[in-house]
């Protein structure tokens, strides 16, 4: 059953997704009402956009913004930005997505370049992409997305870039181009992700979703037939998640769709959306599962949660 909050502010819907993670998901129910906390720059968030929420290993919360990476105890941010003058500042102030690989070492991705934090001595050491035989273009250094492996280390994470599906060795800190030829110029990679098997699934603006091993170097190519425009397609992939039960669960301008992973069969998702208007799915840019495996979606009119 889906639940709608009706809000109509992007910016309150930023709020409430930074809520749910101090709120017990797993007491909801349709008897009971959630409670939100609105956490705001009256109380030290440096934006009110978040483009990526993390928690570390020692329990901080930490949020991206467009305007500083911000580190949260429960009590206190912490704000960290970019200082022009400064190499081991954050590269960037507009943070797009962090990772945590398995050695605990955070990573974040900005509009200009990768950052490595040292919680040690709380500073960053920058990285630009650097590729051979790539002309630089404006969004050259713009991180979409980080994957690092979440079964084990190893010394690897995937980013999506506006060239495409970039590798950047840790140990060696060289950037490497993987190019696939469906994946043409236009394509930003805006999700990435990794399976059960240790195969990367990444969306695309306008190819749909891929799947890449990188053992083989062979790849997938899940795509709909379809003569839609590019804009509201159903291969204009907006978000990809991992369930729990190992399914892949995605959304596009035509709604949530799951993809089997051992058959590659894409279906709609089976939401039972009420009175509701069916384009209220139409937007949906971030997923979570709780314990119980309620999703929660959030949307650019509220944040729903569906309960199987």
């Amino acid at each position: 059953m889906l639940n709608l909050w009706g809000l109509r502010f992007n910016k309150v819907l930023f709020y409430l997704f930074i809520s749910c993670i101090f709120i017990p998901l797993n007491n909801y129910s349709q008897d009971k009402q959630i409670t939100f906390e609105r956490i705001t720059i009256d109380d030290g968030l440096s934006q009110g956009s978040i483009s990526s929420i993390l928690q570390d290993h020692k329990g901080f919360m930490w949020f991206g913004t467009k305007d500083g990476l911000n580190r949260y105890d429960g009590y206190n941010f912490t704000i960290f930005k970019n200082s022009p003058f400064d190499s081991t500042s954050l590269s960037s102030n507009y943070v797009e997505c962090m990772a945590l690989d398995k050695k605990g070492t955070l990573w974040i991705g900005t509009s200009d370049g990768l950052n490595k934090y040292d919680e040690n001595i709380e500073s960053f050491k920058q990285f630009r992409i650097n590729l051979k035989n790539i002309t630089p273009r404006l969004e050259g250094n713009r991180i979409n997305a980080i994957l690092a492996n979440p079964q084990n280390y190893d010394g690897v994470l995937w980013l999506g870039t506006a060239y495409g599906l970039v590798k950047f060795d840790i140990e060696r800190e060289i950037f490497s181009l993987y190019e696939i030829e469906v994946v043409s110029n236009k394509n930003y990679i805006s999700t990435v992700i990794m399976d059960d098997d240790g195969i990367i699934w990444f969306t695309t603006n306008e190819e749909g979703i891929i799947k890449f091993d990188p053992v083989t170097e062979k790849y997938t190519q899940i795509k709909v037939k379809t003569d839609k425009p590019v804009i509201i397609s159903e291969n204009h992939i907006i978000r990809i998640y991992k369930r729990r039960n190992g399914k892949i669960i995605g959304s596009s301008p035509t709604g949530i769709f799951e993809v089997d992973p051992k058959t590659n069969i894409r279906k709609p998702f089976p939401i039972n959306i009420g009175n509701y208007p069916p384009s209220i799915l139409s937007g949906v840019f971030q997923f979570f599962e709780d314990n119980e495996g309620k999703i929660y979606l959030g949307t650019y009119v509220g944040l729903l949660v569906f309960d199987e």
